[in-house]
């Protein structure tokens, strides 16, 4: 997963979803490939998302 920003308004058509300029969230590493800066530039990249673990359990 990848932290991002969008850059612009767009809409899109197959899910019906609107995405505002300036939304910050995360999306996935594909997504973010294909709109980010090498790629449609829909997105500003911020930051890796690292994946959340269980802490471990003790087996005493």
């Amino acid at each position: 997963m990848v932290r991002v920003r969008i850059l612009i308004d767009f809409m899109v058509s197959a899910s019906s979803s609107m995405y505002v300029k300036g939304w910050e969230g995360e999306v996935s590493n594909e997504l973010a490939d294909r709109h980010g800066p090498e790629g449609t530039g829909f997105l500003e990249l911020i930051a890796d998302v690292k994946p959340k673990t269980e802490p471990k359990k003790d087996n005493k």
